[in-house]
C-alpha cells in the first residue's frame, strides 16, 4: 500500500514537471526590478535560455515586448542554442534578424554573452552575417552604457 501511495506521489510529480516544462516554452513572463538609486538608474531587458530548436514563443511577441518595456540595453545572458548545429544556427539568425529590427527602432545597444551551449565560433557567425549588426558579444571586455537619464552604467561581459 505504501509503495502505492509513494509511487503515484512520484508519478504526479514527474507529470507536473514535464506539463511545466512544456508550457514553460510557450509563454513569455516578463519580471520588472529596479536597478540603481535615484536618477542612477538603468532599465535593462535581460533574457537568456532561448535554446532557439525549442522556442515557441514567436520572436515578433519578445520584440514587441522589448520595445513595450523601454530598456536602455539589451542584455542576452547565454543559450541561444542547444547544440549548436548548422539547422540551429538558421533558425537563431531568423530569430536574431527580428530583434535586432526592433532593438534598431529605438535605438540601443543589444550585448550578449556565451553559455554552456554556446560557441565562440557560433558568436563569431552569428556577429558576421548581415541584418544582425546591433549584437555585439562581451567576450573579457566591458562597454559603457548610457541610460535615458543621461547615466553612465559599465557592462561586462
Amino acid at each position: 500500500m505504501l509503495s502505492k501511495v509513494i509511487f503515484s506521489i512520484l508519478f504526479i510529480t514527474a507529470a507536473f514537471c514535464l506539463i511545466r516544462g512544456i508550457y514553460e516554452t510557450y509563454v513569455l513572463k516578463t519580471t520588472y526590478k529596479s536597478l540603481g538609486l535615484g536618477i542612477n538608474k538603468i532599465r535593462i531587458f535581460l533574457f537568456s535560455d532561448l535554446h532557439v530548436s525549442f522556442l515557441n514563443i514567436s520572436p515578433s511577441v519578445i520584440a514587441q515586448e522589448i520595445i513595450k518595456s523601454k530598456p536602455d540595453v539589451v542584455l542576452f545572458a547565454g543559450d541561444f542554442v542547444n547544440k549548436g548545429s548548422s539547422d540551429e544556427i538558421v533558425l537563431l539568425k531568423g530569430v536574431l534578424k527580428i530583434l535586432c529590427e526592433a532593438i534598431q527602432s529605438i535605438n540601443i545597444p543589444f550585448y550578449a554573452v556565451c553559455g554552456n551551449h554556446d560557441s565562440k565560433e557560433m558568436a563569431n557567425e552569428i556577429m558576421e552575417t548581415p541584418g544582425l549588426e546591433c549584437l555585439e558579444f562581451l567576450y573579457n571586455k566591458s562597454v559603457i552604457v548610457k541610460t535615458s537619464e543621461g547615466c553612465n552604467w559599465k557592462i561586462t561581459g
